[in-house]
Parts: structure tokens; C-alpha cells; sequence
């Protein structure tokens, strides 16, 4: 009798923690409408910030008393503003590791030829990529000069006079980095759909959905580690 009566404290006090955790934790400086306009891509990747804007937008519908309006919406108490930022180089965004001779790995004589000397070296391809991004996350209150200051934090202009506003309700930065594996070579079907590799050909698209799913991975994953501070540590 007792052990069912303290499951049923637990389960009573577990369900009452799901209802609440997830209330408007913005209710309190009143704001109960929001919109998230396309995040800002000042990266040297295009269309990186889709599934940002994307699962941080989800994200805002998760909440109880908050109503989520159009992007272009200015009937609303505050925008959520993202930029995600990259170094200048792309060579520093998308840095290659873990190098190996291509010659080596297809079998085939892959090198650089030297126009001058005639010598050969191997040409050497990363097998690893790892990504480096920054997101920055603004929670502003709607006032007359809120446009002034969106562009004032994505061009980084005046940032103590920006940052420093009271109608920044809350700004969190996000490091977005992450190792994944490239492939090098192509890899093709032959008619019976039989898998084989193309040793003389270095694969660019098949790469360019790796990135796509490495970016998604880490919307998805920014995204949940700011659900976790506005509901918990708010």
C-alpha cells in the first residue's frame, strides 16, 4: 500500500514537471507573441541557416502561451534573431584532416606534376572535415529602433552600445562544430545495382549532402541546447 502510494506521488509530481516545464518562460517580460525571421547567413556557405530558422522555430511552437506569427509578421512583442557567422576563409570553415595519398588509395598514378623539374608528388585529399560555425541567438523586445538595432548586431557595429540594450531580453551563443568523414571517390551501380567505386573520380556531391547533414544534425542539436536554458536555466 505504500510503495503504490509513493508511486503515485512520483508519477502525480512527474506528470505535474512535464505540464509546466514547458510554459512561455517569456511571459514575465511580456511577451507573449513572437516571430523568427530567416536567420541571418553571414557564413561563407550558402543556404546554411535554412534548418536553424527551421528547428528554432519548432521549437517556439513547444511552448504553451506563446503565440509564433509569420516572419514578416510586426504584430508581435519580440523577434528571435539568429546569425550564424563563419570565419572569412572557407579554407577555416571547412577545415581538412586526416589526409591520404589519392594514388595510394585508388591505385591509380594520381599525383602533381612539377612543369619545371618534371618530379611527381602524391596528391594528398582530407578524408575528415571538421565544420566551424558560430550562432548567435537574440531574444528582442519590439520597440521603435528594434530594425536599428537587428542590423547593429549582424554587422557587428557598435556592439557594447547593441548587446548592452534593455530590449535585449536574451542572447546566447552557440559554437557549431563538428567532425564527419568525406568520400572520396565516387561511387557507382553497375546493372545488377551492384556497388562499386570510381577510383578516378574525387566526389564533390556526394560531400555536399554530407555538409547538408552535418548542418542539419547541428540545427537540431543548437536548437535543444537552447530549449534546455529558457526552460531551465531562464
Amino acid at each position: 500500500m505504500k510503495l503504490l502510494l509513493f508511486l503515485s506521488i512520483l508519477f502525480s509530481s512527474c506528470g505535474s514537471y512535464n505540464l509546466t516545464r514547458r510554459v512561455n518562460p517569456f511571459k514575465k517580460y511580456g511577451v507573449r507573441s513572437v516571430s523568427v525571421p530567416m536567420f541571418y547567413n553571414q557564413t561563407n556557405l550558402s543556404n546554411a541557416t535554412h534548418h536553424f530558422t527551421r528547428y528554432f522555430t519548432h521549437l517556439l511552437y513547444e511552448l504553451k502561451d506563446i503565440q509564433v506569427k509569420e516572419a514578416s509578421s510586426n504584430d508581435v512583442d519580440a523577434y528571435l534573431v539568429g546569425i550564424l557567422r563563419s570565419p572569412y576563409k572557407l579554407s577555416r570553415t571547412l577545415v581538412g584532416t586526416a589526409p591520404v595519398d589519392v594514388g595510394s588509395e585508388s591505385g591509380a598514378p594520381v599525383g602533381v606534376t612539377n612543369q619545371i623539374t618534371g618530379s611527381t608528388r602524391s596528391a594528398l585529399i582530407p578524408t575528415v572535415t571538421k565544420l566551424n560555425l558560430t550562432l548567435d541567438i537574440y531574444l528582442i523586445r519590439k520597440t521603435a529602433k528594434s530594425k536599428g538595432m537587428v542590423y547593429m548586431i549582424r554587422e557587428k557595429s557598435f556592439p557594447e552600445l547593441a548587446e548592452n540594450n534593455d530590449a535585449i531580453i536574451l542572447k546566447q551563443t552557440f559554437l557549431i562544430q563538428r567532425n564527419y568523414e568525406r568520400e572520396i571517390f565516387d561511387k557507382v551501380k553497375d546493372g545488377s545495382n551492384n556497388v562499386t567505386v570510381d577510383n578516378t573520380v574525387i566526389n564533390g556531391t556526394q560531400n555536399r549532402g554530407i555538409l547538408e547533414k552535418t548542418l542539419i544534425a547541428e540545427a537540431q542539436k543548437a536548437a535543444n541546447n537552447f530549449r534546455n536554458i529558457i526552460l531551465y536555466a531562464f
